[in-house]
Order: structure tokens, then C-alpha cells, then sequence
């Protein structure tokens, strides 16, 4: 039985930030309207600012008024019902809470550094991205130690660290962790497509595709005026993760972009965290004047 609790969810298609609060509310059996967003218009009324006063996106309406802040709003929908999103005991819950800060502090920064001046939301500054490589490849060796003995960031099921750290991946996945670079982290690999596979994840993102071929921003940028948003991602200005103007980013893009599916197992083994790329994906994410 699912629970109708009349929440309507503010995005755009194919954005990760807003399938964490999508893929909890599958396993929490939460009723969720999604409505579309046409970024510098329906999100600069009067109405919508009264839910989210900084305009962005992803924004959940509710009947007692507005959340923001994509781990905010993944956080309500985890808590709406009786489930085990946050684990089985009070440690449990204070770890997954540890993985969800852990991505907005490390993880979502650092990963924009590199994604962004592939999207066309920062100029490109190469000596930057290349920090930004070996950054994420550090805290990738990290997670595939973690993760050796493990097919989930805490306990025997997917919580919502498991939803979190998977969707802040799946751009990452998708964009530029072809073969070569993925290679040395096999143990998140396993984790990720084990997540992703799983029906409640498919039921929201779709297919994942793994990048096959590394993308890299073509040309330096020196001013930016509020670039195109591709499909399926949360522009910078809209979705604020970064900063205020810099947005917890990473809209999916579809599946079209990158040639190699993950064959999908309706009954997959317990995994870890991993997120490889849906066709559709998603803190409040907002986008930095950009994304979101």
C-alpha cells in the first residue's frame, strides 16, 4: 500500500539530484507528482518562490509548504513511512547520515570541478580538472577499501546512503569514467551497477550506460551567460551545491550519449553504492545559476 501524501516534486527530466528523493520513494512507498519546470520562468513566480525562495530546483511541495535542498528532500520522503532507509538502529541511521553530509562536502564539489566545463557551466581550466581527476580517484580508492567486504554503505540493504552516493556518481559514470579510469575501483564498480540494477532504481532512472569513451570540454569558456542545460542535467545556476550559485549538479544525460548499457538483473545481488547512468535522473538542487 502506498502512501499518498499529496507531495509534488519540482524538476526537470533526467536530473540526479531529484531521483535520490524519487528512487527513496519507491522503497518507501511514497506517492510523488513530479512537475516539470521550465527553468527561468515557472520557477521565478510568485508561487513557486513561496516554496523555494531562491528559485530552484529540485523543490518539494508538500502540504505544510516547501523543502529544498535535494538530501533535504530525500531525507523527508526516507522519513514519511516505516522503512529501513536509515537503517535498523540509531547507529545505522547516524552512518548513513555521515555518507549523505560526506557527498555534499567532498564528493559533489570535487566532481564539479571536472563536469562542469564538460557542460559548459565554468570555463576550462585545465590545471583544475586535472587536480580534479586525481581528487576523485582518491576518494574513489577510498571507497573501493571500504567497500571490498561490503554490497552496501551500511548494513545488508540499500539505505538512503546507498541512493545518495549513487545518484552523486551516476554523472561521473556516465561522462567520463570510461574503462580506464574505472579499472582501479573495481569493488565501487561492482556496488554501483548492483545498485543501479535494482527495480526501484530502474523504476526511476531507467537504463544506466556506462561511459565508454572519457568527454572533455572542447574549448576555454571566459564568460558564461547562462549556457543551454542539456537533457538531464541540473544547471549550475539552478541547482546551488556547490555555493549559493553553484548547483549540486549532475543531471544524467541520456542514455543516447553513452554507447555501453549495463545489462540490468531484475533480481541483481546485494550491492554496494555505485551509480552508473539512467536515462533518467539527480540539494536542493538548485542549480548554480546554471545547472538548476
Amino acid at each position: 500500500v502506498w502512501c499518498d501524501m499529496a507531495l509534488k516534486l519540482h524538476t526537470y527530466p533526467n536530473n540526479p539530484r531529484a531521483a535520490k528523493a524519487l528512487i527513496a520513494a519507491q522503497y518507501a512507498k511514497v506517492e510523488i507528482e513530479t512537475v516539470p519546470v521550465e527553468m527561468g520562468k515557472s520557477n521565478k513566480t510568485d508561487e513557486f518562490l513561496a516554496l523555494n525562495p531562491w528559485g530552484k530546483i529540485p523543490t518539494l511541495e508538500t502540504p505544510d509548504g516547501g523543502i529544498w535542498e535535494s538530501n533535504a528532500i530525500a531525507r523527508f520522503v526516507a522519513r514519511s513511512t516505516e522503512n529501513s532507509l536509515f537503517g535498523k538502529s540509531p547507529f545505522e541511521a547516524a552512518q548513513v547520515e555521515q555518507w549523505v553530509d560526506w557527498v555534499r562536502g567532498d564528493l559533489e564539489l570535487t566532481a564539479s570541478v571536472w563536469l562542469y566545463p564538460i557542460y559548459g557551466f565554468l570555463p576550462l581550466v585545465p590545471e583544475a580538472t586535472e587536480k580534479a581527476k586525481e581528487d576523485i580517484l582518491k576518494l574513489m580508492n577510498v571507497l573501493n577499501n571500504f567497500l571490498e567486504n561490503r554490497n552496501y554503505f551500511v548494513g545488508d540493504d540499500v539505505t538512503l546512503a546507498d541512493i545518495v552516493v549513487s545518484c552523486t556518481l551516476t554523472p561521473l559514470y556516465m561522462k567520463v569514467f570510461d574503462n580506464n579510469f574505472r579499472q582501479s575501483f573495481e569493488n565501487v564498480n561492482r556496488w554501483y551497477v548492483n545498485v543501479v540494477s535494482q527495480p526501484n532504481f530502474v523504476n526511476v532512472q531507467g537504463e544506466i550506460i556506462l561511459c565508454e569513451q572519457m568527454e572533455v570540454a572542447g574549448f576555454v569558456q571566459q564568460k558564461i551567460e547562462e549556457p543551454e542545460v542539456p537533457e538531464g542535467y541540473p544547471s549550475p545556476v539552478e541547482d546551488n551545491s556547490l555555493n549559493e550559485s553553484v548547483s549540486e549538479s549532475e543531471v544524467v544525460p541520456s542514455s543516447e550519449e553513452s554507447p555501453v548499457a549495463v545489462e540490468i538483473d531484475n533480481n541483481p545481488p546485494a550491492s554496494e553504492d555505485v551509480n552508473p547512468e539512467p536515462e533518467n535522473i539527480s540539494e536542493n538542487e538548485e542549480s548554480v545559476e546554471k545547472k538548476e
